[in-house]
């Protein structure tokens, strides 16, 4: 996982909330404040990357700080690639 840190809008149901996250992998986003959500529910994910791609995605519920993504490849794309740019010296 990297650092990330950028506010993400999460929607299930009815229940829209905004996060600030902490961390990304290609596979999870990992946030400071709970997600006052059942494990296991089934979300949309929007945020913007640093550079300016944006994100919108579907994902799980892991824990209450944490959620598995489920993205279309040209997010993974942005994804990867950010991560990338972040590992580069």
């Amino acid at each position: 996982m990297t650092a990330l840190f950028v506010t993400v809008e999460i929607s299930a149901r009815d229940l829209r909330v905004w996060r600030l996250s902490e961390e990304i992998g290609p596979g999870a986003i990992r946030f400071g404040a709970a997600i006052p959500l059942d494990r296991g529910t089934r979300v949309r994910l929007r945020f913007h990357l640093p550079g300016g791609a944006a994100v919108d995605t579907e994902g799980e519920l892991v824990d209450d700080y944490q959620i598995a993504l489920d993205p279309a490849p040209p997010q993974l794309a942005a994804i990867e690639a950010y991560l990338r740019e972040q590992a580069e010296p």
